[in-house]
């Protein structure tokens, strides 16, 4: 988690971009893990995280685990951090990228990944209902490949 990316009253709040980020993480894998689909976990914060798919359920419990420590201090940009993780995957992948960035190089980054056959998906967590004046609509009118 970048953290320029986020917003919100106080990161120590729970009311703000970090802490809906994190829970929308935490449903969508969940709801996959239910489908007993196995789930990997790469986090950029304040730290790095990088769980490779696995569908047990003590893969559920680590992953929950980092999603609870993650925290948006991180200095990488998404983008880099995207670039890093795509070549771990292949188009027998999925990666689900789940910001409040505006930063179009993770546009970019995610588009390249698709090209190699990655399916990507993003959740892109809305700043304006934090408080942020950041127009949400630039990733979504950002370069098409």
């Amino acid at each position: 988690m970048h953290q320029m990316s986020h917003y919100g009253s106080d990161l120590d709040d729970v009311n703000n971009t970090e802490e809906l980020s994190v829970t929308v993480a935490a449903s969508i894998i969940d709801q996959l893990m239910d489908h007993s689909m196995a789930v990997g976990l790469a986090s950029n914060g304040d730290q790095t995280h990088i769980y490779r798919p696995d569908s047990s359920e003590e893969q559920r419990g680590r992953l929950m685990e980092t999603l609870s420590e993650v925290r948006a201090y991180g200095q990488r940009p998404l983008g880099d951090f995207i670039y890093s993780v795509g070549g771990h995957l292949n188009q027998f992948n999925a990666l689900t990228v789940v910001t409040s960035s505006v930063d179009l190089q993770w546009a970019v980054s995610l588009n390249d990944l698709r090209n190699q056959g990655v399916e990507v998906a993003v959740v892109l967590v809305d700043r304006s209902s934090f408080g942020s004046t950041t127009d949400m609509q630039i990733p979504l009118e950002g370069p098409h490949r």
